[in-house]
């Protein structure tokens, strides 16, 4: 949540969306496999097919907006979803809807500032998924929305090897 605006301070859109990328990739690969709970795919594969709609519109946005607009706004967002998810208790209906809405925002999120978590973690408690099915679905969406943008990172060239070594370089091993 806070490793994007931060990182917007230092470094260029392109190479921010690009590094966070590979980290979550490497990171959530190894999550996983780590954890031993079922995927929940009644919810998992609406989030992941909608999440690619939204992809696009991520990328338009990373080409056309400029930096200081986007740390605005990814500041915003980071603030805005701490709150929610940190002093709230949001209980939401388990519709086909509300699960497109938050995977078509994860999907813009992902390609525009890589911060895809907030929707779906809050979908998913405010469902009231149980917690450790909760955390294998996640991993297991999070790592599709790493492995599906680099696709859409490389056609639209905003990802390099320059900009994704500095993923590599950050990586905890």
């Amino acid at each position: 949540l806070i490793a994007s605006p931060l990182s917007l301070l230092v470094l260029d859109k392109f190479t921010v969306v690009s590094s966070l990328t590979i980290i979550g990739l490497v990171l959530n690969a190894f999550l996983f496999w780590k954890i031993k709970q079922p995927i929940n795919f009644e919810l998992l594969i609406p989030l992941c097919l909608a999440s690619v709609i939204g992809m696009p519109f991520g990328i338009w946005i990373l080409k056309t907006v400029p930096i200081n607009l986007i740390q605005i706004i990814s500041g915003s967002l980071a603030i805005l979803f701490t709150l929610i998810i940190s002093f709230t208790k949001i209980s939401l209906p388990k519709t086909k809807f509300l699960t497109i809405a938050a995977g078509l925002f994860s999907g813009l999120l992902q390609t525009r500032i890589s911060m895809t978590g907030p929707p779906v973690v809050i979908l998913l408690a405010g469902i009231g998924i149980e917690k450790n099915q909760m955390r294998k679905t996640l991993a297991a969406f999070f790592l599709w929305m790493n492995i599906i943008s680099l696709p859409f990172f490389v056609f639209s060239k905003t990802i390099t090897f320059h900009r994704a070594s500095f993923g590599l370089y950050a990586l905890p091993f």
